[in-house]
């Protein structure tokens, strides 16, 4: 595509359920780092419990380091589970522009997003990062900030892959 030419903008609308999936796949970034803190605090409290008194016997070990574990999966799990979809139904409802008809469309070097009567223009090079799942792509402005992008809105898989492939070539980091 030559680099002047925009491709027709393709159109779109979100709605609470999109909204919800997309704070669940932004916050599947965090998945790693929470599972290695829930085994530190595991292990680490473990350790501390078997220094105070070393007649544990194997199984109190196990359910001592296994109990910090479901505890913080269940957490994470049910914060999830019911305040993200909270969260985002109320996101949506107070603002407006969600609700509008919004478009996406590139060019060699950078993306337009159109939302309503706000447009964001912005060169690939300069997007944060960018995240992907069957349903969506979030697109990061910077760390907490994205647009997202129903894979639907690309209307086949021709080209939803050559705006994947346009985000890797620009050097995009997938996060």
């Amino acid at each position: 595509m030559p680099e002047s030419q925009t491709m027709t903008p393709l159109p779109f609308r979100l709605d609470e359920q999109t909204l919800v999936r997309s704070a669940w796949l932004n916050a599947s970034r965090y998945d790693m780092r929470i599972f290695w803190f829930a085994v530190f605090i595991s292990v680490a409290g473990t350790g501390v419990i078997l220094f105070r008194n070393s007649q544990w016997t194997v199984q109190e070990i196990l359910i001592s380091t296994a109990g910090p574990l479901v505890v913080i999966a269940a957490l994470t799990f049910g914060l999830r589970l019911i305040m993200f979809p909270i969260h985002a139904r109320r996101n949506f409802r107070q603002q407006k522009a969600l609700s509008e008809d919004m478009a996406l469309s590139w060019t060699e070097k950078e993306f337009k997003y159109a939302s309503g009567k706000s447009h964001t223009e912005m060169l690939f090079a300069d997007l944060y990062g960018y995240r992907a799942s069957p349903e969506l792509i979030l697109l990061y402005r910077s760390n907490l900030l994205f647009h997202a992008v129903p894979v639907s809105a690309f209307g086949g898989p021709a080209l939803h892959d050559a705006f994947i492939r346009k985000l890797d070539e620009a050097g995009v980091r997938h996060r």
